[in-house]
């Protein structure tokens, strides 16, 4: 059982669409084997151009479910922006120094990539994924590759009637240590002159699966307010407050991430209309209870029970309009009936954000406002406990 006892390393450069960021590549590895009496073996990895090694191009994207993502790339077409092109090794060429220089060759299941990962790579016996980050030193630093690391794998050897050998990596298990290891002292060996880097080549035991790091969510919540008196039956609507200290009714906003950069929010915020209840169309109806708008066909479009969820996929604009509906007595008369009291309209968006003069795209707006079903309304809500709440969800470049 071959264990990892040395290794070193050099940086090649990711040009991203977030910069510049250090990828470290192993340049030599040790590996003990107990069984062999201790016996050391020590592999040169060459990263360079010039490897002897059969590859295939993968497209990297931010989020792997992206459909420009790919795993069968055109050796000869740039990537389209935002992602970037690395290489998947088919097959390694390994010169065994114990065996007279003879020529071995590895052949990592690269090919069986999984979408839904991690694990990406599910046919290597043992994985974990790490991420690089552009600065280092930054444990808040969100612009990241992250690169999943193959911590033990078997080669099976056809001279010795297919005896499979297990290898042991002693690899950084997590983003801290990974980061730790690249230090301004390395060399860094991009090869951009030589066929390579682009498509990026690293060395066998890693394979790069994402750009970027965590999408940044900004919300908006609001809360209803009666308009004139705070008796259900004499009030004349609703106007929708803004709450909380956070976001600002209007553009820009302007704060801070934790890593220190500055975040700008701009463009159309959400406007909620106020409501003005209609009385049962002026038939002298009093409500019993506070107007509330229903669940009901065409308009739940949430996975939770009594939420109404709208979501805009790729930013843009999000418009919508919902029926309140009162709980009432009919001219005093039992039993008690539901009628129309007006309705909500609201418009969100589109909005950008910036980070340090970046853009970053916008994936969606949402909007979502707890409702309840008309079975379940009765003579309640009798308090305005509820929140439209609107979101928008940005991807970093």
């Amino acid at each position: 059982m071959p264990t990892e006892v040395n290794r070193k390393i050099a940086t090649k450069t990711f040009n991203t669409p977030a910069g510049d960021i250090k990828v470290p590549v192993i340049t030599e590895i040790t590996f003990r084997d107990t069984v062999r009496r201790g016996q050391e073996t020590t592999y040169t990895v060459d990263n360079s151009g010039s490897a002897k090694r059969d590859v295939h191009i993968a497209w990297v994207a931010h989020d792997p479910t992206d459909p420009q993502a790919t795993e069968n790339a055109d050796p000869d077409v740039t990537p389209p922006s935002g992602l970037i092109a690395v290489e998947r090794i088919d097959l390694w060429r390994v010169k065994d120094a114990v065996e007279r220089g003879q020529e071995k060759f590895v052949g990592p299941d690269n090919i069986s990539y999984n979408i839904s990962g991690p694990p990406f790579f599910r046919t290597h016996l043992k994985t974990h994924v790490v991420s690089y980050r552009k600065d280092p030193t930054n444990p808040n630093d969100t612009s990241l590759i992250s690169s999943e690391l193959i911590d033990e794998f078997v080669v099976k050897d056809p001279v010795r009637r297919g005896q499979q050998t297990h290898f042991y990596l002693n690899n950084p298990q997590d983003d801290d240590a990974a980061n730790a290891q690249i230090t301004p002292d390395l060399p860094d060996i991009t090869d951009t002159a030589n066929g390579v880097d682009p498509p990026y080549r690293t060395d066998p035991f890693q394979n790069i699966v994402r750009l970027g790091g965590q999408p940044l969510t900004v919300g908006w919540a609001f809360k209803p307010q009666a308009i004139g008196v705070e008796n259900p039956g004499q009030a004349t609507g609703y106007h929708f407050n803004l709450q909380g200290t956070g976001a600002p009714a209007s553009p820009p906003w302007n704060f801070t991430l934790s890593d220190g950069r500055q975040a700008v929010v701009a463009g159309s915020f959400p406007n909620v209309s106020d409501v003005n209840w209609t009385q049962g169309g002026g038939t002298g109806i009093n409500f019993l209870a506070w107007p509330w708008w229903f669940v009901g066909p065409n308009t739940d479009t949430g996975g939770t029970p009594g939420v109404n969820q709208y979501t805009q996929s790729g930013g843009g604009t999000l418009t919508h309009t919902w029926p309140f509906f009162g709980y009432t007595y009919q001219f005093a008369l039992a039993p008690a009936i539901f009628v129309p009291a007006g309705s909500l309209s609201v418009s969100f968006g589109p909005v950008t954000l910036t980070v340090d003069g970046i853009e970053w795209p916008c994936t969606s707006i949402n909007a979502s406002f707890t409702a309840l079903p008309e079975s379940a309304f009765g003579a309640a809500p009798n308090s305005m406990d509820f929140n439209p709440f609107f979101s928008a969800t940005f991807e970093p470049p």
